[in-house]
């Protein structure tokens, strides 16, 4: 007999401990390549949310000959003042992206809202918080349902969260007029009781659809600073005294805004756009591309308002009438 010893087929501790630091290298080496694969992707389906915006906007335009209203008073409200002293906050309004909805293949949620036969939307709050994909950047953390702020009121209903508002202006968003592509149909607050007609369609993109943002990305927040994002239904909060925030943006700061806002001016922040992806936002044009515009784009602001005329390169692209044609920008 054979007493001698067999040799072991099993793998010793140092062996395994091997093959476990391999392993933890090879995890530690694909885990950035994953999480930038799905990045990549997120930011894919976010340019098709905007693509499918855009095609909306365009289908719009071919029904009604115009762009939709950024926002809509509505008169039958219980709380609306008469004219002169109305202040638009003071009613929920739909927005542009309610009217959209029969356009992004949403029409049986417009029909359930009542949007079209004139139902008030202080009323449809279980419609308003209906949360929507095209809407909703897959990179953005923000709620559901865009909550009230340490310092600001709820006005309305908590409603659904956008991640994508309209160009109101290469400025601020103010209460009349409007030099970018959406504002409010309703009477003015000049005091002059005129009704406003909100009548922007493609022919009033006097430097081009080429060169013009329709809608542009805005993000819940970007490291510590609150951009607050949007709402698709239309004015739910508003921020000192102005509704638009909700639903609108300018070119009142710069793509990626990091700065914290001036005394008086809290809405900086809420009414720029900004993303998370790097560098920069994605916005669909006038012409309906989709483009990536670079947060180091030309841009000259003369304040936390930046009430000045146009002077810049970003701003030329807010302004729908200007005269400016920028030929290279993005990336």
């Amino acid at each position: 007999m054979n007493n001698g010893s067999r040799s072991s087929k099993g793998f010793t501790l140092v062996e395994l401990l091997v093959v476990i630091a391999i392993i933890g290298v090879l995890v530690g080496l694909l885990l950035p390549a994953v999480q930038a694969a799905r990045e990549a992707a997120r930011r894919m389906q976010c340019t098709n949310n905007l693509k499918q915006i855009g095609l909306g906007m365009h289908n719009y335009h071919d029904v009604h000959k115009q762009f939709p209203p950024g926002i809509v008073q509505q008169h039958a409200d219980p709380h609306y003042q008469p004219a002169g002293n109305n202040v638009v906050t003071d009613v929920e309004s739909w927005a542009w992206g309610a009217f959209l909805l029969p356009f992004i293949e949403q029409g049986n949620l417009y029909d359930q809202a009542g949007i079209g036969r004139g139902e008030l939307l202080q009323n449809m709050t279980r419609f308003a918080n209906t949360p929507l994909a095209v809407y909703r950047c897959p990179s953005d953390n923000g709620p559901v349902l865009r909550l009230a702020q340490p310092g600001i009121s709820l006005r309305f209903a908590p409603w659904a969260l956008s991640n994508y508002k309209g160009n109101c202006s290469h400025a601020g968003c103010g209460i009349d007029g409007s030099t970018g592509v959406f504002w409010r149909a309703g009477f003015s607050n000049s005091g002059s009781g005129a009704f406003v007609q909100h009548k922007i369609g493609i022919s009033k993109l006097t430097d081009g659809t080429t060169n013009t943002i329709l809608v542009g990305e805005v993000c819940w927040t970007r490291g510590p600073w609150i951009h607050r994002a949007a709402v698709w239904a239309g004015c739910m909060q508003g921020q000192q005294g102005n509704c638009a925030d909700d639903v609108l943006a300018s070119g009142r700061a710069a793509i990626n805004h990091a700065v914290a806002p001036a005394p008086g001016n809290a809405d900086q922040m809420a009414e720029s756009y900004s993303s998370h992806h790097t560098g920069g936002a994605n916005f669909v044009f006038g012409d309906g591309s989709v483009r990536f515009v670079s947060q180091n784009i030309d841009y000259i602001s003369n304040g936390p308002s930046n009430s000045s005329n146009a002077d810049s390169a970003y701003e030329y692209l807010m302004h729908r009438e200007d005269g400016q044609v920028i030929a290279n920008f993005g990336d």
